[in-house]
Protein backbone atom coordinates (compact mmCIF):
# COMPACT_ATOMS: atom_id res chain seq x y z
CA UNK A 1 0.00 0.00 0.00
CA UNK A 2 1.38 3.46 -1.03
CA UNK A 3 2.06 5.88 2.44
CA UNK A 4 1.41 9.36 0.89
CA UNK A 5 3.22 10.73 4.20
CA UNK A 6 6.14 13.55 4.59
CA UNK A 7 8.53 10.34 4.19
CA UNK A 8 8.94 10.88 0.50
CA UNK A 9 10.36 14.52 0.78
CA UNK A 10 14.12 15.18 1.02
CA UNK A 11 15.76 18.64 0.85
CA UNK A 12 17.08 19.58 -2.32
CA UNK A 13 20.38 22.21 -2.58
CA UNK A 14 19.67 25.67 -3.76
CA UNK A 15 20.78 26.17 -7.43
CA UNK A 16 18.89 22.50 -8.34
CA UNK A 17 15.60 22.49 -10.51
CA UNK A 18 13.45 19.70 -10.31
CA UNK A 19 11.97 18.99 -13.70
CA UNK A 20 9.86 15.73 -15.77
CA UNK A 21 12.44 13.18 -17.30
CA UNK A 22 11.95 14.77 -21.48
CA UNK A 23 13.22 13.70 -24.41
CA UNK A 24 15.91 16.02 -24.46
CA UNK A 25 17.60 14.38 -21.70
CA UNK A 26 18.31 11.48 -23.28
CA UNK A 27 21.64 11.70 -24.72
CA UNK A 28 22.74 12.26 -21.13
CA UNK A 29 21.05 8.91 -19.93
CA UNK A 30 22.41 6.83 -22.80
CA UNK A 31 25.69 8.15 -22.28
CA UNK A 32 25.54 7.42 -18.71
CA UNK A 33 24.09 4.17 -18.58
CA UNK A 34 26.65 1.38 -19.06
CA UNK A 35 24.67 -1.23 -20.73
CA UNK A 36 23.03 1.02 -23.28
CA UNK A 37 25.32 -0.41 -25.81
CA UNK A 38 23.85 -3.93 -25.14
CA UNK A 39 20.40 -3.28 -26.74
CA UNK A 40 20.25 -2.25 -30.00
CA UNK A 41 16.60 -0.51 -29.73
CA UNK A 42 18.06 1.09 -26.67
CA UNK A 43 16.75 4.86 -27.47
CA UNK A 44 13.58 3.79 -28.90
CA UNK A 45 12.76 1.97 -25.69
CA UNK A 46 13.78 5.03 -23.17
CA UNK A 47 11.90 7.17 -26.13
CA UNK A 48 8.86 5.58 -24.67
CA UNK A 49 9.65 4.89 -20.99
CA UNK A 50 10.35 9.02 -21.14
CA UNK A 51 6.89 9.47 -23.16
CA UNK A 52 4.62 7.09 -21.38
CA UNK A 53 5.59 6.66 -17.67
CA UNK A 54 6.40 9.59 -15.33
CA UNK A 55 10.08 10.50 -14.99
CA UNK A 56 12.35 13.00 -12.69
CA UNK A 57 15.28 14.63 -13.52
CA UNK A 58 16.76 17.61 -11.50
CA UNK A 59 18.83 20.01 -13.45
CA UNK A 60 22.59 21.89 -11.98
CA UNK A 61 22.19 25.43 -12.13
CA UNK A 62 23.34 24.99 -15.85
CA UNK A 63 20.47 23.52 -16.59
CA UNK A 64 21.88 20.22 -17.35
CA UNK A 65 20.62 17.04 -16.07
CA UNK A 66 22.43 16.13 -12.26
CA UNK A 67 20.60 13.39 -11.38
CA UNK A 68 17.25 11.06 -12.46
CA UNK A 69 14.82 8.38 -12.19
CA UNK A 70 12.43 6.62 -14.33
CA UNK A 71 9.39 4.34 -14.37
CA UNK A 72 9.66 1.42 -16.27
CA UNK A 73 6.54 -0.44 -18.49
CA UNK A 74 6.46 -3.21 -15.38
CA UNK A 75 6.10 -0.66 -12.61
CA UNK A 76 9.35 -0.86 -10.85
CA UNK A 77 11.14 2.43 -10.02
CA UNK A 78 14.54 2.81 -11.53
CA UNK A 79 17.96 3.47 -13.86
CA UNK A 80 18.41 6.06 -10.91
CA UNK A 81 21.79 7.84 -11.54
CA UNK A 82 23.61 10.83 -10.44
CA UNK A 83 26.68 12.52 -12.60
CA UNK A 84 29.31 11.88 -10.44
CA UNK A 85 30.18 15.30 -9.59
CA UNK A 86 27.05 15.18 -7.53
CA UNK A 87 27.23 12.28 -5.83
CA UNK A 88 26.87 12.30 -2.05
CA UNK A 89 24.56 15.12 -2.11
CA UNK A 90 21.41 13.28 -1.29
CA UNK A 91 19.83 14.03 -5.52
CA UNK A 92 20.08 10.36 -5.88
CA UNK A 93 17.86 10.40 -2.57
CA UNK A 94 15.98 13.84 -3.38
CA UNK A 95 15.06 12.17 -7.22
CA UNK A 96 13.87 8.79 -5.71
CA UNK A 97 11.18 9.89 -3.46
CA UNK A 98 9.90 12.61 -5.50
CA UNK A 99 9.32 9.33 -8.75
CA UNK A 100 8.02 7.69 -5.55
CA UNK A 101 5.38 10.90 -4.75
CA UNK A 102 4.70 10.88 -8.22
CA UNK A 103 3.55 7.12 -8.44
CA UNK A 104 2.13 7.47 -5.36
CA UNK A 105 -0.35 9.73 -6.56
CA UNK A 106 -1.44 7.91 -9.40
CA UNK A 107 -2.43 5.25 -6.51
CA UNK A 108 0.24 3.09 -7.69
CA UNK A 109 2.13 1.05 -5.19
CA UNK A 110 6.12 2.37 -5.27
CA UNK A 111 8.45 -0.46 -5.53
CA UNK A 112 12.50 -0.94 -7.13
CA UNK A 113 14.42 -3.96 -7.93
CA UNK A 114 18.22 -4.27 -7.26
CA UNK A 115 20.26 -6.95 -8.77
CA UNK A 116 20.44 -9.19 -5.49
CA UNK A 117 24.76 -8.47 -4.75
CA UNK A 118 24.27 -4.97 -5.66
CA UNK A 119 25.12 -3.83 -1.92
CA UNK A 120 25.45 0.07 -2.77
CA UNK A 121 22.06 -0.40 -4.05
CA UNK A 122 20.51 -2.64 -1.34
CA UNK A 123 21.85 0.06 1.20
CA UNK A 124 20.41 3.13 -0.39
CA UNK A 125 16.99 1.71 -0.91
CA UNK A 126 17.28 0.90 3.04
CA UNK A 127 18.26 4.54 3.73
CA UNK A 128 15.42 5.44 1.86
CA UNK A 129 12.81 3.11 4.00
CA UNK A 130 12.42 0.78 1.04
CA UNK A 131 11.81 -2.96 2.41
CA UNK A 132 13.24 -5.67 0.94
CA UNK A 133 10.18 -8.92 -0.47
CA UNK A 134 12.29 -11.62 0.55
CA UNK A 135 13.19 -14.56 -1.47
CA UNK A 136 11.54 -12.92 -4.79
CA UNK A 137 13.88 -13.18 -8.24
CA UNK A 138 13.62 -11.09 -11.81
CA UNK A 139 15.37 -12.54 -14.41
CA UNK A 140 15.29 -10.91 -17.77
CA UNK A 141 16.21 -12.57 -21.39
CA UNK A 142 17.42 -10.95 -24.46
CA UNK A 143 15.78 -12.26 -27.89
CA UNK A 144 16.95 -11.62 -31.46
CA UNK A 145 13.71 -11.57 -32.94
CA UNK A 146 15.25 -11.02 -36.12
CA UNK A 147 16.74 -13.97 -36.31
CA UNK A 148 13.83 -16.43 -35.55
CA UNK A 149 11.96 -14.99 -38.77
Amino acid sequence: MCNRSSSFYRPIQDGFTVTSLKPEHLDSILQAWLISSVFTDCRQWLTEMIDVFPGVCILDNNGDPASWILRQEFGTIGMLHVVPKYRRTNLGSAATMIMARKVCEKNYNVYSMCIKDNTASLAFHKRNKFEKVKDFTVGFVKYQFQSLL
